[in-house]
């Protein structure tokens, strides 16, 4: 098969198959200096070039990370949960996070099976700043 192969490749390029060149416009992106500006009437139509904007992101707000897990410990600003994993942000695990003020811990007690919702602002860390408590089935 390999000797075949080269015998094709080997007559195609006798046969200036194999080498051809083809001349580039002026404007072609392939040319080293790349294409000019757009004509004014194709600029024109285009209008101005703005990117796509990000989808959102998620750990802001609008779009938090979810977790559930169960509180372990409560101190001033802080929960410990023992949680489940986070999808999109991390495992399964016991830790401490710090609250917002919207998050009333005199409200919550050691026990409690909870779903909470995590921000994570830029620059400033992560932190939970809504906490729902889960009814367990009597």
């Amino acid at each position: 098969m390999c000797i075949r192969l080269t015998g094709l490749i080997a007559a195609l390029s006798m046969a200036g198959c194999a080498s051809a060149e083809m001349p580039l416009s002026a404007g072609h992106p392939a040319r080293p200096q790349g294409p000019g500006p757009a004509p004014p009437e194709v600029a024109a139509a285009l209008g101005p070039l703005q990117a796509p904007s990000p989808p959102e992101a998620n750990g802001t707000r609008q779009a938090p990370f979810l977790g559930r897990g169960v509180i372990q410990r409560i101190e001033a600003g802080r929960l410990e949960i023992r949680h489940g994993a986070i999808p999109g942000f991390m495992g399964a695990m016991t830790m401490g996070f710090p609250v917002t003020e919207d998050v009333r811990v005199e409200a919550l007690e050691v026990g409690d099976e909870i779903l909470f919702s995590i921000e994570v602002p830029a620059g400033e860390g992560h932190r939970i700043f809504r906490v729902e408590t889960v009814e367990s089935p009597e």
